[in-house]
């Protein structure tokens, strides 16, 4: 949601909420609250939202302390001050958790996938009422060959994209931040889960007397849209797919920052969250994540390519979204695996070409008659494990499982409330959903949607580029 002229404005907002609301004014009061009753607190952004969360231990705190904590959470969402001298010290805590997350190589990978991704259109600096392309807040969301898809932001923000940048344009980031807050920060785009030893009647009670004060609707209207009342799911659902054309079908080699050898094959899809009740996509993952006799890494590892390999759609914000999804194979290579890396990639091709064989061959179902499909007795056995794994699954800990619940409850994930809990998790359904299956494997899973990653220290270092870029920039290299 961020604007392409301030890309990362989400994640500083969800900094500057903490650093104090008009009824706890004083820096930090929240956080040193927490500490004194052994509390924990925090908070992430991801593509399509941000979620705040917060602990504290109900044993040896005492009941008032435990409803404060709610309470003082709760003015994040009412009255946040969104300014001051500490907004500066907050912009650099962006700026350094950009620097410590650029040397991981995960996120850089994921980085390098978002800035060359072929569609962030021309990212011109927005006029106050220009309904041209994006619009202030990207609201304007046309499909064409200059959209600015959403997955081709720079979501971490630093100093250069909410500061440097924008004050030589002219914009004013603060003025900024507290529009963006009023127009995306009211309860019908929230949710909240509170988990808590307590009668159920009680936790609603504080709930209501903590958060009966936030907005219902925008405090501001969002451009070109008439009507407040009338909240989307998402808005980013119209973008689709975030690949262009241009960007697929090829490689792109990679120096990493600490030894390694891997290959990374994606292919966008559609958006996931509808195929909940079979997972269609968890399905295919199964097969091709397999480690078996005759499975891909089976045979990789008998020619010396492979040590290891995972298969599935990403579980983070820009892996799965409302607008698309990215179903990858993740190979670690051996030093001969990087030589041979087409033959790996003929390798999982040929067996997609399999799978697609045995598709059309079709399998006899329980009333003897024929159908188009892979065997009925790979999904019956998923969907036995699912169900022993969920029913007799450790104890997990409690802020993750709000989490979880919170991120579930989101719409456009379209989980009915019965199934908040599960609804990720289990199949629901007797068959697979074969329309779906047969769609991934014929129309998506194919080299023209294919992007290949392949990242390797015998390329070099990160650590090498960089001492040769200050060498050159001495003067020491011609």
């Amino acid at each position: 949601h961020d604007p392409p002229y301030l890309q990362g404005l989400s994640h500083f907002l969800e900094h500057m909420l903490f650093l104090g609301t008009e009824k706890y004014p004083a820096d930090n009061e929240y956080d040193a609250f927490l500490s004194r009753e052994g509390g924990t607190n925090n908070a992430y952004t991801e593509m399509e939202h941000t979620l705040y969360h917060f602990a504290i231990p109900q044993e040896g705190t005492g009941e008032k302390n435990i409803w404060k904590a709610l309470e003082m959470f709760s003015t994040f969402f009412k009255c946040p001050l969104l300014g001051g001298e500490q907004a500066h010290r907050e912009l650099n805590a962006v700026e350094s958790e950009f620097e410590m997350n650029k040397m991981d190589d995960d996120t850089r990978l994921q980085q390098l996938m978002c800035f060359s991704c072929g569609m962030d259109g021309e990212a011109k600096i927005m006029g106050r009422n220009d309904n041209s392309g994006y619009g202030k807040f990207g609201d304007s969301m046309q499909q064409s060959e200059n959209s600015f898809h959403p997955f081709a932001k720079f979501s971490w923000g630093n100093m250069q994209t909410l500061k440097v940048e924008p004050e030589a344009n002219g914009i004013d980031v603060m003025k900024e931040l507290k529009e963006y807050y009023h127009a995306h920060y009211f309860a019908r785009n929230m949710r909240l889960v509170v988990m808590a030893g307590y009668e159920l009647d009680e936790i609603q009670r504080r709930v209501v007397e903590c958060f009966r004060d936030v907005p219902a609707d925008p405090r501001i209207v969002i451009d070109n849209q008439s009507d407040p009342t009338l909240i989307p799911p998402t808005h980013l659902k119209p973008y689709q797919l975030p690949f262009h054309s241009t960007s697929l079908a090829s490689i792109y080699r990679i120096l990493p920052v600490r030894h390694c050898h891997s290959l990374t094959l994606t292919w966008q899809i559609p958006s996931i969250c509808q195929h909940w009740r079979t997972k269609p996509h968890d399905f295919i993952a199964h097969l091709m994540g397999h480690e078996a006799s005759g499975s891909i890494l089976s045979t990789l590892k008998k020619r010396g390519w492979a040590m290891g390999c995972s298969a599935g759609t990403g579980e983070d914000g820009l892996g799965d979204a409302s607008t698309h999804a990215l179903f990858t194979f993740h190979v670690s290579l051996s030093k001969r695996g990087v030589r041979c890396w087409e033959e790996v990639v003929k390798v999982v091709f040929c067996y997609i070409g399999m799978l697609r064989y045995h598709f059309q061959e079709g399998y006899v179902d329980g009333k003897g008659k024929k159908t188009e499909g892979l065997p009925q007795w790979i999904y019956d056995e998923l969907k036995s494990i699912a169900n022993v794994s969920y029913r007799y699954a450790d104890e997990g800990d409690v802020e993750e499982i709000v989490e979880e619940i919170a991120e579930n409850m989101a719409l456009w994930y379209g989980l009915p409330e019965e199934r908040v809990l599960d609804g990720d998790e289990l199949l629901f359904d007797d068959v697979v959903d074969n329309e779906t299956v047969k769609d991934l494997l014929f129309n998506y899973l194919t080299p023209q949607n294919l992007r290949v990653d392949l990242m390797s220290s015998l390329f070099g270092r990160e650590s090498n580029f960089d001492e040769a870029i200050k060498d050159q920039r001495k003067g020491n290299v011609g």
